[in-house]
């Protein structure tokens, strides 16, 4: 009874949903079929009920207004899907429509083609013809710019021919639309420092022998003959360009070898080692002349003589003047770092020897070059910042990082003669590094030269490249230095271009010997060699002599007697005076921050190499309330120390009453002061802080001079401005921190210093 119930139920609520259906759809004026497998609406009120016989089916023949598929080709209906695949097999417009269809492959296969990147590779060599004072730029950047001109100015010519030849219609690709190619064009260079930074870009002077570029553009380069006959004409048609313009631009550029290559590649960064040459004139070596008639009568006699000149001698030389001047090269050179123990295995070996090549052991190595390939890792890398052209002043300074490099190898490669009938023997000295700063193989040169001649000590090197030292260094002449290669160890596999034993496809002389008798015919004239000459005197008479001076100074700097009498504070300094020795008494003495500790000596304990770390010192930085601005955030100091805030900032008021030093940008000191200083918006305080040579970060905001002033009882504890010592006990100076380079001297007692500063807003 129950199921029976349940039943009527159920036929009772589908009897009033297809009534209420039906009603509802009569007003929009549709209506609605029901069956035994649904229901289905229809549009239109022809037909209030549905016979039970209809089948689905027979509504869809009999409903004229039931969908209808329709042929895509030629827009016939048919009641089935059937029907209409039977129908597309025959269709007379199928054809047409594959036609069009293929046509519209090809369009987008001519776009896929033309948005093809291609990256060319280019070998080249270049020097100038002029005098380097009448470049407008290095001899890099102009070989660059004319390799970049000829290959825009071939390729376009390439592209226009070849469609012409195949009759292809130019409205779709037309020059004047190819040009666009160029905007995308993108250009690296080895030599250049475009992503790096700007110290370690190629000085003006140096020629090459072997510079990589590379340009990338996106062109339709396949549709233009391939890759063999493409090649073969940027070869020779950018050539006859260059040579067309090298009188105008003042560098001639020899193109060695292109390549197009099939992935992306960066000459510059991709760069893991560069390889530059000095042509040194055996003469100027000590007992040169006796060197170079030795070699000149050796060489007729040689038992071998390869193509660059090199041979193997059957006599001695008459002196030991080259083995000086190499031992003094490889003083230059990065040692390979041994692993932690075997260092401390070393250090700690009594019985070790602590001369000659185990010397460099005991050798401080503040850093090392990690992430090269095999046996280049784990080389010590030096501070060059003394062998960095005098221009860069605060960006050749060693607490900026470029200026730490690695110099793989410095040796003397081979001898060449010079290219005339009385010429001389050329040393070319051979110079393998990670980077190199301008100026900086010139210096070592120059530096190697002079201790060869005995004016300088052996150990210069380990002096000059000391981060805690500012020296001179002699400058060798320009005019005599090329870029040799330039090594791409993890590409050369990949890139037979970049292959380092890869023949270059060139017709005439190795580039190498091409390049070093051009550089050595511009140094054969007689006005050249009496400017050497003066130049060699200039070496011996001023400038060995200057820094002999330089590190007498530099050694007297770490002996500071600490009994000297000292002169009393001046009033006005006692208020600040005593704070901070109440800051220091309370052991509250900020700690310094990471950034500023790393130009912060530390007192190394070299027998154990250990750090002895002083318990209450540092550096901590606070700001003027009175001239905060919303960029700048107060530090925690002046919420510690308010009273110290303030006195600081009216001692500052008080000093600008009073003379002050100043140091100019050309390092001469004024003491008259006719304007008062502007208050500050920041000062350093530091206490037995003894600086290592750096720059200031930022850049002045409203003034550009620091002002830095000593109190406490100490002897020494001079600031060094870029090399020129001055007393600031009580003493204040102003100085160019963000372009001068400036250290703390050595001192014996309690210092403080106060640093008055507006950096960047």
């Amino acid at each position: 009874m129950r199921l029976i119930e349940s039943l009527l139920c159920f036929s009772h609520a589908v009897f009033f949903f297809q009534l209420t259906l039906s009603l509802l759809l009569e007003e929009t004026g549709k209506t609605v079929a029901f069956h035994s497998g649904g229901f289905i609406v229809r549009n239109g009120s022809s037909q209030s009920a549905l016979r039970e016989k209809d089948t689905p089916e027979l509504l869809d023949a009999k409903d004229s207004n039931v969908s209808q598929h329709e042929c895509n080709f030629c827009s016939e209906t048919f009641a089935s899907r059937n029907a209409l695949f039977r129908h597309v097999s025959i269709c007379d417009e199928v054809d047409n429509i594959q036609g069009q269809q293929e046509q519209k492959n090809e369009v987008k296969l001519r776009k896929k083609i033309r948005s093809t990147k291609h990256t060319f590779i280019f070998r080249i060599a270049y020097y100038a013809t002029v005098d380097i004072i009448k470049l407008e730029a290095s001899e890099a950047q102009l070989a660059g710019r004319q390799l970049q001109q000829a290959f825009k100015k071939v390729m376009a010519e390439y592209i226009h021919h070849e469609r012409n030849d195949a009759n292809a219609s130019t409205d779709n690709y037309a020059i004047e639309k190819d040009l666009e190619i160029w905007k995308s064009m993108i250009s690296t260079q080895s030599s250049l420092a475009v992503q790096r930074h700007k110290t370690l870009s190629q000085e003006i002077g140096c020629a090459a022998a072997n510079d990589v570029v590379t340009i990338s553009i996106v062109a339709p380069i396949e549709a233009c003959g391939g890759d063999g006959r493409l090649l073969t004409f940027l070869l020779h048609e950018m050539q006859q360009h260059l040579d067309e313009v090298a009188q105008q631009n003042n560098v001639v550029v020899k193109l060695l070898d292109v390549d197009n290559l099939k992935r992306t590649f960066h000459a510059e960064n991709s760069a893991t080692q560069r390889v530059y040459h000095y042509l040194l004139p055996l003469h100027w070596l000590k007992d040169g002349n006796e060197l170079e008639q030795w070699w000149l009568k050796d060489i007729d006699s040689a038992i071998k003589v390869d193509t660059t000149g090199f041979s193997a001698f059957e006599t001695q030389p008459p002196s030991n003047s080259l083995k000086t001047f190499r031992n003094a090269l490889k003083r230059a050179e990065s040692i390979s770092v041994p692993n932690r123990r075997v260092r401390r295995r070393l250090l700690q070996d009594e019985s070790s020897p602590t001369n000659g090549k185990d010397q460099s052991l005991y050798r401080r190595i503040e850093k090392v070059a990690t992430r090269r390939l095999g046996t280049l890792t784990n080389r010590e890398r030096r501070a060059w910042h003394n062998f960095a052209d005098p221009v860069l002043q605060g960006a050749a300074s060693p607490n900026q990082e470029p200026v730490w490099r690695v110099l793989d190898r410095a040796r003397i490669s081979h001898f060449l003669k010079e290219p005339n009938d009385n010429g001389g023997v050329v040393a070319v000295l051979e110079f393998q590094g990670d980077d190199f700063i301008p100026q900086q193989v010139r210096r070592v040169v120059g530096t190697a030269l002079a201790v060869n001649n005995g004016w300088l000590p052996e150990d210069i090197f380990d002096l000059a490249t000391s981060a805690d030292s500012i020296m001179d260094t002699v400058l060798a002449p320009g005019g005599r230095l090329y870029l040799d290669t330039v090594r791409f160890h993890f590409d050369e596999d990949a890139i037979q271009t970049l292959s380092y034993d890869n023949k270059i496809n060139v017709s005439c002389d190795h580039p190498t010997v091409w390049l070093s008798n051009q550089l050595m015919r511009k140094k054969l004239s007689q006005d050249q060699k009496t400017k050497e000459l003066k130049w060699m005197r200039n070496i011996k008479n001023a400038v060995a002599p200057q820094m002999m001076l330089q590190l007498e100074a530099i050694n007297e700097s770490t002996l500071v007697n600490g009994h000297e009498p000292l002169e009393p504070p001046p009033e006005y300094y006692m208020a600040v005076l005593n704070l901070l020795r109440t800051v220091v008494e309370s052991r509250k003495w900020p700690t310094t921050s990471n950034a500023r500790s790393k130009v912060i000596r530390s007192e190394k304990d070299v027998s154990k190499g250990s750090e002895r770390k002083q318990i209450n010192g540092g550096s901590f930085t606070v700001v003027n309330p009175n001239v905060h601005r919303k960029s700048f955030e107060l530090p925690q100091a002046n919420s510690y120390f308010p009273a110290l805030v303030e006195a600081v900032f009216d001692l500052e008021k008080s000093i600008s009453r009073h003379d002050v030093g100043v140091v100019d940008v050309d390092q001469t000191l004024n003491k008259s002061k006719e304007e008062c200083r502007k208050p500050s918006s920041h000062c350093a305080i530091n206490f037995n802080a003894q600086f290592t040579p750096h720059v200031d970060s930022g850049r002045g905001m409203g003034q550009s001079l620091s002002m830095i002033v000593g109190l406490g009882d100490y002897s020494g504890g001079e600031i060094f401005v870029e090399g020129v010592k001055y007393p600031i006990r009580y003493n204040p100076l102003e100085f160019d921190g963000w372009k001068l380079r400036h250290w703390t001297n050595f001192y014996a007692g309690e210092r403080f210093s106060l640093v008055y500063f507006t950096p960047e807003e």
